[in-house]
């Protein structure tokens, strides 16, 4: 929370004064400051009730996934879990939660959604339906099995046909 704090304070001010239980700063400046105003966005990854709480307070995008190795099944519940959990939150502290977009780290999952351009529309999808706006694709074919690799001609394909279908589609 502390270093998120200091973090919002140093883009939205000249200088930054701070005194927490952990940090201490005196003076502190980004030089050359931000453009962007009141700051640039910002994404919080968090997953539990004390991470959330800070996503709900400081984030303009949350990002989360389910857990390593999960089914589609079991990440959507967790999703939408940690979601409503946000949400609630944000109510509570008398922020819209639609004022936060919402991020999956996609590809630490059991299932293949590179695999195919059906396995990618299967795995989005019910993401994008409890309300997944944006993806983060993770891609390791070093923590893989062969099994679970793509090809270089598949993440092509993906990026040429399915990603502006799902743009077009969830855009408007």
């Amino acid at each position: 929370r502390e270093m998120i704090e200091i973090l919002d304070q140093m883009l939205r001010q000249e200088t930054t004064t701070y005194t927490g239980k952990y940090y201490h700063v005196t003076d502190a400046a980004i030089r050359p400051s931000s453009i962007q105003r009141p700051r640039p966005p910002l994404t919080i990854a968090a997953a539990g009730p004390g991470s959330l709480k800070i996503a709900a307070q400081y984030a303009d995008s949350w990002n989360t996934f389910g857990g390593w190795g999960l089914s589609l099944h079991d990440n959507l519940a967790i999703t939408r879990q940690r979601s409503d959990m946000l949400d609630d939150f944000c109510t509570k502290i008398g922020r819209d939660p639609g004022q936060i977009r919402r991020s999956f780290l996609a590809g630490v999952t059991a299932d293949t959604l590179f695999s195919s351009l059906d396995a990618f529309y299967n795995f989005v999808g019910p993401l994008q339906e409890i309300g997944i706006s944006e993806f983060i694709f993770y891609y390791d074919y070093h923590d893989f099995p062969p099994d679970k690799c793509m090809d270089r001609a598949m993440l092509e394909r993906i990026a040429t046909e399915a990603l502006p279908v799902l743009r077009s589609k969830y855009s408007s």
